[in-house]
């Protein structure tokens, strides 16, 4: 019986050594886990802000630029957001999903917006008096398209809550978006006055802007944080760069550095944003850096 004792007691005792050297064993490997993630922001860090150091450096730069030079990048940029709005609203509608066709339909109206935005650019493909199309395409791109792309984090009233309705929303929102921009491109009178850059009515909605950009970024942080996915990091870097990009756009005129660097991170941002999110419905898990779970 004692033997027994003493062989239970030692089945114990080594159980129990086991035990504590399986949870020190463990405890390095969530250190190390920790420890690079601290490194990984710093560098995501840097990365978002670099844009905003060439604005404070080089921004007051005056440049002379071709028109072709605006109309042809901006047509990009616009190519860029359709694509990422027809691949988020169509598979967005395929799965049933409103909250992705949300994103797309930002992406969408973005697209609009500096398709107006390229074709209004004066001496190209019209005179040279068209320039209020021209300020309120490129005054409005970025903050119409963070508004929408906030809708995905709030909730939704009723009549918006599935994906027809939200379909039908972004069909007039283009539709009244195109019917503006051509009013004004045919008959510029008829448009109201534009606040130009660093006045009152611009930075009211620069500040509103980046009030959204922040509440955009702060969620993309937080899924960052969650799943540690580099797509999502970029997601973050995006909006951020977007947000550099609304800076320069509503603060900056077109003879200033700042403003065509403003114009190429509206590209970037765009591309960096939209093709993660796009690539995170096809992860069995998604994350939804934009609109979270």
């Amino acid at each position: 019986m004692r033997q027994g004792g003493h062989g239970g007691r030692a089945l114990l005792h080594r159980g129990a050594l086991q035990a504590r050297r399986h949870r020190a064993d463990n405890v390095p490997v969530h250190l190390s886990f920790r420890e690079r993630l601290l490194p990984i922001l710093v560098v995501g860090g840097i990365a978002a802000l670099i844009p905003t150091g060439l604005e404070l450096a080089l921004g007051n730069v005056t440049v002379h630029i071709a028109g072709t030079v605006h109309f042809f990048a901006v047509g990009f940029t616009a190519l860029a957001a359709a694509a990422a709005s027809v691949a988020l609203t169509v598979v967005g509608a395929r799965f049933d999903d409103t909250r992705t066709v949300l994103v797309g339909a930002a992406f969408g109206v973005m697209a609009a917006l500096l398709a107006l935005h390229g074709l209004s650019t004066p001496g190209v493909l019209f005179a040279n008096g068209h320039y209020g199309v021209l300020m309120l395409t490129g005054g409005a791109t970025l903050p119409v398209g963070a508004a929408i792309l906030t809708l995905s984090v709030v909730p939704l009233p009723k009549p918006l809550r599935g994906v027809k309705p939200l379909l039908v929303l972004e069909g007039v929102a283009l539709a009244i978006v195109t019917a503006i921009g051509v009013t004004g491109l045919v008959s510029p009178a008829l448009l109201p006055q534009v606040p130009a850059a660093n006045s009152p009515g611009a930075l009211t909605v620069l500040a509103i802007g980046l009030l959204l950009y922040a509440l955009l970024a702060t969620r993309a942080l937080r899924t960052f944080l969650l799943t540690r996915r580099t797509s999502d990091l970029l997601v973050l870097i995006g909006l951020v760069w977007l947000a550099t990009a609304l800076v320069a756009a509503l603060t900056m005129s077109s003879l200033q550095l700042g403003w065509w660097i403003g114009h190429a991170l509206e590209l970037d941002g765009i591309l960096i944003v939209g093709i993660p999110v796009a690539l995170d419905l096809a992860h069995s898990t998604q994350s939804r850096p934009l609109s979270g779970d």
